[in-house]
């Protein structure tokens, strides 16, 4: 019986599918004269990746008279990878000022994805209209701008860009922005520039706000392979207001480090760990804990291990000289 009812919501899915990309009905819909109709027929198209009506909607983009419809339009061409993209994204940018507009239409942005669009096909005649919206709205960027400026720092035809692009993608993060795309440009940063922009992370992982975004700067610490990622590490498990982060570091000192020195430091601390599921989970893992290989080779490999059985004596996890004078012999 729940076979058959399975099959039963399938078929019905299946048929509701199909009915939200009837090639005819989305025909007539972009005919409509509601522009609510054409722009969600133009959603439905892209959504159905539609290519036989490539055609159709060619022909309706040029004839569209609203801002927002001509711009779903052509969000839809640029998902089916229309052959004529390029010139219709140039011919959208210079009629757009002639377009009416609905609330919240903004030209400006309209510009700036299509030109988005263009920098994709490696055509960069219309990044003025970056520029522009980037003087605008400093330091409140759109996320469609923040991501055209990542852009600059990843695209060696646009290398000229990339220190503007830098500079302004830093003063976001300083913003009241989402924290989710301040973490993106903040991840984005330290890939392209790594310890360069050591002072700028460290100041994220110590004085920001979202615990998100101290997340994403602390993970960079590592990315990036930061000289004293370890004691930075030590020092916020202490100190870090945010649960989620404590226990994040707890997970990175004995997965990413994973020596003697930070198994004895999650030991030590988690007794005093104010979240008691956080605590539970660090004593588990210190339970379960299997140190990562070092990447090193054969000699290498024995010198640390003789290392690790001076300091487990330190500690008093081998309890007597003979003992540890033992296994060292035989490493």
């Amino acid at each position: 019986m729940k076979k058959i009812d399975f099959l039963l919501l399938l078929f019905f899915l299946s048929f509701i599918s199909w009915a939200q990309c009837d090639v005819g009905e989305l025909t007539n819909l972009l005919y409509s004269s509601n522009v609510h109709d054409r722009i969600n027929a133009a959603q439905e198209i892209a959504d159905c990746n539609l290519i036989e009506l490539l055609p159709v909607l060619e022909e309706r983009f040029y004839a569209e008279e609203y801002l927002y419809a001509a711009h779903k339009m052509l969000f839809a061409l640029a998902k089916l990878d229309s052959d004529n993209l390029e010139q219709i994204a140039l011919d959208f940018i210079d009629n757009v000022d002639n377009l009416m507009t609905l609330t919240p239409d903004d030209p400006l942005s309209s510009k700036v994805y299509a030109t988005q669009i263009l920098i994709n096909l490696r055509n960069y005649s219309t990044l003025d209209h970056v520029f522009q919206i980037v003087d605008r709205d400093r330091p409140d960027f759109n996320p469609l701008t923040i991501f055209v400026l990542m852009e600059f720092l990843s695209n060696n035809d646009l290398i000229q860009y990339r220190d503007y692009a830098k500079t302004e993608l830093e003063n976001y993060l300083y913003t009241n922005a989402d924290y989710v795309t301040r973490s993106l440009v903040l991840n984005r940063l330290a890939a392209s520039y790594g310890t360069q922009l050591i002072d700028l992370i460290l100041d994220k992982v110590y004085n920001e706000q979202e615990w998100i975004l101290r997340s994403t700067a602390l993970k960079s610490l590592l990315n990036i392979n930061y000289l004293n990622s370890r004691s930075v590490f030590y020092e916020r498990l202490q100190d870090d207001p945010h649960r989620d982060i404590r226990w994040e570091i707890s997970d990175s000192l004995l997965c990413y480090f994973g020596e003697p020195q930070d198994l004895k430091k999650i030991i030590d601390y988690y007794p005093n760990e104010s979240d008691p599921i956080v605590r539970k989970d660090m004593q588990h893992s210190t339970n379960v804990f299997i140190p990562p290989k070092p990447d090193t080779d054969y000699y290498g490999l024995c010198t640390r291990l003789i290392t690790y059985t001076d300091e487990m004596f330190v500690y008093n996890w081998i309890h007597n000289e003979e003992t540890k004078d033992y296994y060292a012999q035989r490493l």
